[in-house]
């Protein structure tokens, strides 16, 4: 996202922010990298797709910071929302695979997802890249990969190895890194 918004002419380089890029890749690469039996397999479809998703999101959110000027960050998270559900939805009837026989628990967690991880993530999304930018809105996004991990070691009872641990607080650092000068700068102009 920072490569393209600066090759736009969207924001200007900072350095600081390609720095964070940089330590939560590596951070991202140990997470997905030493998971499992520890032996680093790639497999180059799943490589591929990451890539294309990676881009696409990209896309996703240079567009969205040109929408989310003209629409207020909920209503367009609402409209994403909507519009994912229906997609869904019609791509499930059109493969057979819609279908509602879930036990109340699943459709409650199923609920819950769609509120938190859909339509509040989305609309967070781009209420930060109103305000901060595609750039460094894209850049805290990745702290998803570390809430992932602690959510699959709650839920699902994942064991992580010490390299994935390592990549997570990458991660972390590197959204701490980059707000620093943001905070400090808010302090001095508070004072």
């Amino acid at each position: 996202v920072a490569v393209a918004a600066v090759l736009l002419g969207r924001e200007k380089a900072r350095p600081r922010v390609f720095v964070a890029i940089g330590i939560a890749g590596i951070g991202m690469v140990l997470v997905g990298l030493t998971g499992g039996d520890g032996s680093g397999h790639v497999v180059p479809l799943g490589a591929l797709l990451a890539i294309a998703s990676s881009a696409w999101y990209a896309g996703y959110l240079l567009a969205g910071e040109r929408i989310v000027k003209n629409v207020e960050p909920l209503v367009l998270g609402c409209l994403i929302a909507t519009g994912g559900a229906i997609g869904f939805s019609a791509g499930s009837a059109v493969l057979g695979q819609f279908q509602f026989e879930f036990s109340a628990k699943a459709l409650l967690w199923f609920a819950l997802s769609a509120l938190f991880s859909t339509v509040f993530a989305v609309t967070a999304i781009m209420a930060g890249i109103d305000r901060l930018g595609p750039s460094l809105g894209g850049l805290l996004t990745t702290f998803e990969t570390p809430s992932t991990i602690v959510y699959a070691t709650i839920v699902f009872g994942e064991r992580l190895a010490p390299l994935q641990w390592l990549g997570a607080g990458l991660v972390l650092a590197a959204v701490v890194a980059v707000q620093l000068p943001n905070l400090r700068t808010a302090t001095v102009s508070a004072g």
